[in-house]
């Protein structure tokens, strides 16, 4: 039997979800674009989709925009600052997808200037810090909703709210947030927000971008009118109807799955604690090792752990021989030799950002199978620690 306790990286498709996408890989094949009556039922579920999808979010639906996951609508919205003409300014937290911090990257290459929001210790950015970046050249601001490696929740409404006050654009990646909190863009100050299927029991592969009202964002490709111009390429349309489900299932279900793995989480923290000597938690749960209990300013089921003298790939691959199924930190970067630039920015040194390991818990894990985690990591933490001594 295998755990499977990687639900950042990715989550699988939920029976629902597969059940909702079954037809249109068959009796609902049309081209969205076509005129035919096949073409048209397609592109009608889409629209469908498209509602699911905003109403999950507090958006109306002309507001979003499917793309191919969460890497191109980070892409899309930070590229799209080429046609913005009031500055070249663009402010990110240090603790972002790489899929922003690469695009801004880039460009800086083409002239812009970038400044880094820096975090404490627990993953959160200070309002007060964002606006003293903020200058007259400004004209986004792009922050994560929830960390992906340590599942540490941004004061986006804070922040939002001085963007709005200087006048600037505010990007929000809610990757990792939708489903497990709150969003209702009718009242939060969010101008762009990236979103992604995958991370809430929809298919790889599909995604999209909010965008209020009057934001124009630059085409992602070329090609045909398809998503008003914005992304031509004839539409995912599976993966889009499995998306618009599984955000409606995910919103709806959020405070229960919420409770559940939090009390899972609570289990697993204190368990370790219990059975594991050495062992240090980063992000919010900063101190766990003396207060087991989820804080509320992270999202629930992100342990984001360290043990002495282990080093996290290797403790990632016994746990993998076990059965067991987690991570050293995002999966972009997994199998890179660097150590995580999110955990760096938290404060740990190399050496213990390269220890540092990812669980992170889904709906379907249970209290059974935390035992079992408990089990694995008590059998071969000592068992490395020795192995690294020899």
């Amino acid at each position: 039997m295998r755990i499977y306790a990687d639900h950042a990286a990715t989550t699988p498709v939920r029976k629902e979800v597969l059940q909702a996408m079954l037809p249109f890989f068959t009796s609902v094949y049309g081209n969205p674009s076509s005129l035919h009556t096949e073409g048209q039922e397609a592109l009608i579920e889409i629209e469908k989709a498209r509602r699911k999808l905003a109403e999950s979010i507090g958006a109306e639906k002309e507001e979003i925009l499917f793309t191919s996951g969460g890497t191109e609508s980070n892409n899309v919205v930070l590229r799209s600052m080429r046609s913005v003409e009031k500055g070249r300014h663009i402010i990110v937290s240090a603790i972002e997808h790489a899929s922003v911090l690469e695009a801004a990257a880039a460009l800086e290459r083409e002239g812009f200037s970038i400044s880094i929001l820096p975090v404490d210790r627990y993953g959160k950015a200070s309002p007060d810090d964002l606006r003293q970046l903020i200058t007259s050249e400004t004209v986004l601001v792009s922050c994560q909703l929830v960390n992906n490696e340590t599942g540490s929740l941004m004061p986006v409404e804070e922040m939002g709210n001085i963007c709005r006050e200087a006048g600037v654009l505010f990007h929000v990646d809610a990757v990792q947030g939708l489903g497990k909190t709150k969003i209702d863009l009718s009242s939060l100050p969010v101008d762009l927000m990236s979103l992604s299927a995958h991370k809430i029991g929809g298919p790889k592969g599909t995604g999209a971008i909010y965008h209020r009202h009057g934001i124009r964002l630059f085409p992602a490709l070329y090609g045909g009118r398809q998503e008003r111009g914005l992304r031509a390429g004839t539409e995912n349309v599976p993966g889009i109807i499995g998306f618009g489900e599984a955000s409606r299932l995910a919103v709806e279900e959020m405070e229960i799955s919420n409770q559940k793995i939090r009390s899972l989480q609570n289990e697993l923290v204190t368990g370790l604690i219990r059975e594991v000597p050495g062992i240090h938690f980063n992000g919010p749960l900063v101190g766990a090792e003396h207060m087991p209990k989820v804080p509320h300013t992270q999202i629930p089921g992100y342990i984001n752990t360290r043990f002495e003298g282990v080093e996290g790939e290797t403790l990632v691959q016994f746990a993998d021989i076990q059965g067991l199924a987690i991570s050293a930190g995002s999966a972009c970067h997994e199998g890179s030799d660097q150590p995580s630039h999110v955990l760096l920015a938290l404060g740990l040194t190399v050496n213990e950002a390269k220890e540092s390991i990812r669980i992170t818990l889904g709906q379907e894990n249970t209290s059974s199978e935390v035992d079992e985690m408990i089990r694995v990591f008590r059998t071969i933490v000592p068992r490395l620690r020795q192995m690294r001594q020899s």
